[in-house]
């Protein structure tokens, strides 16, 4: 596929199948500081501009490449990943252990804790 015919689609398209389930694996679990959230984000706004051609010297800001790609900041697609797993968590039977680990970070460890 030639520059030219990458259109804001395309580059969406691109980023989800290649690059996003990749950075995305296991992001449930980190500890998201606002510092990580900016630098996140600087990362998918250079891989979108990577894959769109848009040298640096462009000028063209971070709020037009996401309206030119309809794609999400990265950071908010990690947030929402770890709201479902936390949901999942929440689901579970309180006899699995990561129910059993979930609650204990919240009252505390049982006393018949092993």
């Amino acid at each position: 596929m030639l520059a030219d015919d990458f259109t804001g689609y395309a580059a969406h398209a691109q980023l989800n199948t290649c690059i996003l389930p990749i950075f995305v694996y296991g992001s449930e679990i980190w500890c998201l500081t606002s510092t990580l959230e900016k630098k996140i984000d600087a990362l998918d706004n250079w891989c979108l501009r990577r894959i769109l051609h848009i040298r640096w010297t462009d000028f063209v800001s971070n709020d037009v490449l996401q309206s030119r790609t309809g794609q999400p900041l990265l950071s908010d697609t990690i947030r929402q990943h770890r709201l479902s797993f936390f949901g999942h968590l929440c689901r579970a039977d309180t006899d699995r252990d990561h129910s059993r680990a979930l609650l204990a970070c919240i009252w505390g460890p049982p006393k018949d804790w092993r």
